[in-house]
């Protein structure tokens, strides 16, 4: 009985200061989360300062850029274009996906013939597809 009594003393003494120790990491994982933004606007400003604006240019004059863009409406249409591809390609990729999906649940002979492309995408990284993809589809749609 008193094995069993050390045991559960020594097991709650360990999960006391592995909460502690989790309760810090947790914390540093948390400062890290808000100072790595502001960290990397401090390196790109320093980078900027070093380089032409044609380059390289500043957080400052990004920013406003950006603010004159909304402000004269400059950038509406590009952001009312780029939302219609996105749901276009959301909506095209999920009806495919759903399709495909369905047929080589169904048929042994679809899984045998899609599968191995599909496997071939997924083991692809993206950034080679890329240009494969705009090549076919071409900019806009």
């Amino acid at each position: 009985m008193a094995i069993e009594k050390n045991k559960t003393i020594g097991n709650s003494s360990a999960k006391k200061s592995s909460s502690s120790n989790f309760s810090t990491h947790e914390l540093l994982g948390k400062l890290l989360v808000l100072v790595t933004p502001f960290l990397f606007l401090l390196v790109w400003y320093i980078v900027a300062a070093g380089t032409t604006p044609l380059i390289l240019p500043s957080p400052v004059d990004v920013l406003i850029r950006l603010v004159s863009y909304f402000a004269n409406g400059r950038i509406f249409p590009h952001l009312f274009m780029t939302t219609q591809e996105i749901l276009a390609g959301f909506v095209l990729g999920g009806v495919l996906g759903l399709g495909f999906g369905t047929l080589i649940s169904e048929s042994e002979i679809a899984r045998k013939l899609i599968m191995p492309y599909i496997i071939v995408t997924q083991a692809l990284p993206k950034f080679a597809l890329a240009p494969m993809l705009v090549i076919w589809f071409g900019f806009g749609m």
